[in-house]
């Protein structure tokens, strides 16, 4: 493993230098730049393990370059520590509200500095070993899903077209539709299959955090979303014999919601209910209703039901 490589964005030159050697003698990689701007450039020659940056530099200031980096998926989880004169308590908060993870103060302790270095990298390689952790347990799902779930459907996929192909010329046109339904039935499933695999990679790699934020709307009218929702499965609870119905609180109120991402988990709810409704009632109700939780008015189903029965 090489050295720890940190970039030094420091304006005044004497600190910038005393930063370097200090650093030096513990044994990192340094590199020096005079501004945010001269940073970024840096960075696309030289990914840093962490960047070290002064709050008020010409051209572009600390706050800038935090900004720029994290706006880079391939940055941001590059740890960062801003170096400042300033111990204002409104300068520490706006860091802080940008998500920076520590402070040093000028003048410091140079052991000081190492130890808030030194803390900062161990932090991140625990959080990178969590992750690969995290991503292997992933793998391995997935190839639990490829080696059993998928196994049903395309039984039905290639037993169906082999069955097709040994006899096509004698099969009537309602063999033929019989088996291109199997086929059908079989590619449905794949689908899906392959959709709720895709969304086990979004939820266990943070993909959906990040959709929600940046897709969430507030919906004065969630009843209608729900009412929507519910009538995509009207045929499939006819067809198994369980009676539907929602019941919507006509006084909701206005929600934050990623309405794909809702719609998708209200209709897995929906799905099961209908599923595995108990023989003695088959029903399955969705409720939405306003509650009161504190200070505020969330929706949510009242305790005494359940999403499905």
């Amino acid at each position: 493993m090489g050295k720890p490589r940190i970039l030094v964005a420091e304006d005044h030159k004497p600190m910038q230098q005393a930063l370097k050697k200090i650093l030096e003698g513990e044994g990192f990689e340094v590199l020096t730049a005079n501004d945010g701007e001269e940073a970024l450039r840096a960075m696309e020659m030289f990914r840093p393990d962490l960047v070290l940056a002064d709050i008020m530099m010409p051209r572009m200031d600390g706050y800038a370059l935090y900004e720029a980096v994290r706006s880079r998926q391939e940055w941001v989880t590059i740890p960062f520590i801003f170096l400042t004169a300033k111990a204002e308590r409104e300068d520490i908060l706006k860091g802080k509200a940008l998500g920076v993870e520590d402070y040093i103060t000028k003048p410091f302790d140079p052991q000081e500095l190492i130890v808030v270095v030194q803390s900062r990298l161990a932090r991140t390689r625990e959080i990178r070993q969590v992750t690969e952790t995290e991503f292997d347990e992933l793998k391995q799902q997935i190839t639990t899903v490829l080696g059993h779930e998928l196994r049903m459907p395309l039984t039905y996929v290639t037993g169906y077209a082999e069955l097709a192909l040994e006899d096509l010329e004698n099969l009537s046109a309602e063999e033929l539709q019989e088996f291109l339904a199997g086929i059908k039935r079989g590619a449905d499933r794949l689908t899906r299959l392959v959709n709720d695999l895709l969304l086990l990679i979004r939820l266990d790699t943070g993909r959906t955090a990040k959709e929600f934020r940046d897709l969430a709307t507030v919906h004065d009218d969630l009843g209608n979303v729900v009412e929507r929702t519910v009538r995509q499965y009207a045929l499939q609870a006819a067809e198994r014999g369980v009676a539907l119905e929602v019941q919507v609180d006509p006084d909701l109120p206005p929600v934050l919601i990623c309405e794909t991402l809702f719609v998708d988990a209200l209709g897995r709810l929906i799905d099961n209910g209908i599923k595995f409704s108990l023989r003695d009632e088959k029903r399955v109700t969705v409720r939405a209703r306003a509650v009161l939780t504190g200070q505020t008015r969330d929706v949510m189903p009242p305790k005494s039901n359940v999403a499905w029965r």
